[in-house]
């Protein structure tokens, strides 16, 4: 599942353009197998918060001014498909150039931005293979440049490049960055994965500036300081974070095994400053394996958490699903709960007493994190 989902959206044919008022049809999803092998069904998309603001972006740029609006009046939603009419904002001369590569169908697509709020794990259409989005919001509506043929791409380009726009410039190397893609079909669909692509890319992380108080040497170190320093640097070194999805063995209900030291991470469903949340994998002589009691009893207190962010939520939510699917378990719908029924789903599962670290394990998980540590920082920083 997609975690900054976009899909693809087209002018609709069937409707006429208003050249005078610079208004045309889109239609901005429809019920069809997308190149994620996802599928979201129209009529379950929350547009009450786009109406109040509904932005006609270009290719998602939400740091620049918008080219215009839909027109919330025109927004419909059937079964099948999503239409809507977007008003051009003609006195910006770039929105204004961008109507008319649509007039001349230059340019023919669109993309929503939205987020996933329900989400089923059972196909509803043939062929697919992905996730269904049963309820989601609209968050944005963009133009995409992508053309239908070469000589309109080069149209696009110069149009572009002669408006003398430090907007235009911008996203003229987008579309060739997203043109010299050779493994990339240079179609609307393509461009928008291509967009999705580069959305979910993560930035370099800057190295954080060397704190002097924590690896200051005293003459007398407690033990209770010496962990709180090695929380500190563990908290650095790890980020706060949804887990990556970890394939492992699955361990019978009645198995027994014991639970993890607090810092090993790949435990965990989701990670923050050297602790986590929604534990779901176990410790069976030092091979790391998945147990079905606790990736429910994960999957209940995912549900139950009020403090991680939405996009997290969705990823935390999919990879717990794979933990069911591989503990051959049908996974619950992905919505929001009332407190009795999660009491009902809490009757079902069977889950040991989690274990108290004992001072031996305590001991090695700080020489195991100290190690991380050189000493000749330490010196360089207390001459200091």
């Amino acid at each position: 599942m997609r975690t900054k989902p976009f899909r693809a959206a087209f002018v609709d044919q069937e409707k006429q353009i208003n050249l005078e008022k610079g208004i045309i049809p889109f239609i901005l999803t429809s019920k069809t197998v997308d190149r994620d092998s996802e599928v979201m069904l129209p009529d379950g998309g929350d547009i009450t918060e786009f109406k109040d603001n509904p932005v006609f972006m270009w290719a998602h740029d939400i740091s620049s001014p918008s080219i215009g609006r839909v027109l919330p009046e025109t927004i419909k939603q059937t079964k099948q498909k999503m239409t809507g009419d977007v008003e051009f904002d003609l006195e910006d001369p770039f929105a204004a150039m961008v109507f008319n590569k649509y007039v001349k169908k230059h340019l023919n697509a669109g993309s929503i931005r939205f987020r996933p709020v329900t989400i089923g794990m059972d196909p509803v259409l043939p062929g697919q293979k992905g996730v269904t989005h049963l309820k989601w919001k609209l968050l944005e509506f963009s133009a995409v440049p992508v053309p239908a043929n070469p000589q309109a791409l080069a149209q696009i380009q110069k149009g572009l490049e002669d408006l003398g726009d430090d907007r235009a410039k911008e996203w003229n190397e987008v579309l060739k960055s997203f043109l010299g893609q050779e493994d990339t079909e240079h179609d609307p669909e393509g461009y928008v994965s291509f967009v999705n692509a580069k959305a979910t890319e993560e930035e370099p992380e800057e190295e954080p500036e060397p704190k002097v108080e924590k690896y200051e040497v005293q003459n007398v170190v407690k033990l209770d300081d010496v962990r709180t320093i090695i929380k500190e640097v563990v908290r650095e070194i790890m980020g706060k974070k949804a887990v990556p999805f970890m394939a492992c063995t699955v361990v019978s209900d009645d198995e027994d095994v014991a639970f993890s030291p607090i810092y090993v991470k790949e435990m965990y469903g989701w990670w923050d400053s050297g602790e986590g949340k929604f534990l779901h994998h176990a410790n069976r002589s030092g091979e790391i394996v998945t147990s079905w009691p606790l990736v429910a009893k994960a999957m209940i207190e995912l549900f139950k958490d009020e403090e991680i962010s939405e996009d997290d939520r969705c990823e935390v939510f999919d990879h717990l699903a794979r933990h069911y699917k591989e503990c051959d378990k049908e996974p619950p719908e992905f919505k929001e709960y009332k407190e009795e029924e999660i009491q009902e789903m809490e009757k079902e599962i069977d889950v040991p007493e989690e274990f108290e670290l004992s001072q031996d394990d305590m001991d090695r998980i700080i020489a195991e994190a100290s190690s991380q540590i050189s000493a000749p920082e330490h010196e360089e920083q207390h001459t200091e």
